[in-house]
């Protein structure tokens, strides 16, 4: 039998290169953290998240315990090699380095993983609005020595539930402007992926796969801070193997 905590990614990364998303099913978590929360942060039983994290690496066969990140809605990009970090604050992990597991945990963001042509390099991005703003994504492509040409955007929260205020919107610009859509007296709905995708493209990146999943609306497979507060984290997950 399958196991439910994950599936793989279908994009059009090289072969060599690993990916997948994690479900909020298949884990030991209770209400309102359940099943398959990945996040320590929550205020769920360490334990169990401990045990959750340990059945992803079982199930999965990863090669190693994935690197989680303490996310702060920043632009810090870890740049992981063969030696432990000292510290694993950062929004962006990177790494040339085979058998390393990068991940982000969300719970609305946008999870984005990026691959150059040959898979030597990877990175994986935790997109929220103030990092997406503040650039988060640009510091993370330029990490690669080679552009990256494969790009994998994750479930998030869709535009139709995703409401902000003016002060969002002020903080992006010009074309952006075409992602928010009126809602009412000062609030607009942001089409969060949409606003990647279109950094993507600016810079040259043609390979990009959008999950059209929606994290609000997916009660069944996806946490949503949006929808119910006090809730999970599921996960976005990229490797690499040795190139010959």
């Amino acid at each position: 039998m399958s196991f439910p905590g994950f599936r793989p990614i279908n994009w059009t990364a090289p072969s060599g290169v690993h990916a997948l998303m994690t479900t909020r099913s298949g884990g030991v978590s209770t209400y309102p953290y359940d099943s398959f929360n990945l996040a320590l942060h929550v205020d769920d039983e360490p334990d169990k998240v401990r045990r959750n994290r340990s059945l992803l690496a079982e199930h999965a066969v990863l090669p190693e315990q994935p690197l989680w990140l303490n996310q702060i809605h920043g632009t810090e990009v870890l740049v992981v090699n063969q030696s432990p970090p000292v510290s694993n604050t950062a929004d962006a992990a990177y790494t040339q380095s085979s058998g390393k597991v990068l991940a982000v945990m969300v719970a609305d963001c946008l999870p984005l993983l990026l691959s150059s042509a040959s898979g030597e390099e990877i990175a994986v991005v935790h997109g929220g609005w103030r990092g997406l703003a503040d650039g988060v994504i640009e510091a993370a492509l330029a990490c690669f020595s080679d552009s990256p040409a494969h790009a994998f955007l994750g479930p998030c929260i869709c535009q139709q539930h995703y409401e902000v205020g003016d002060e969002v919107k002020d903080q992006f610009a010009g074309a952006e402007s075409r992602f928010f859509q009126p809602s009412a007296e000062g609030k607009w709905l942001l089409d969060l992926a949409g606003v990647a995708e279109q950094r993507l493209r600016e810079v040259g990146i043609k390979q990009i796969t959008r999950d059209p999943d929606c994290s609000f609306g997916d009660t069944e497979h996806y946490y949503s801070y949006r929808r119910d507060g006090t809730t999970g984290r599921f996960a976005a997950l990229i490797w690499r193997e040795e190139i010959s």
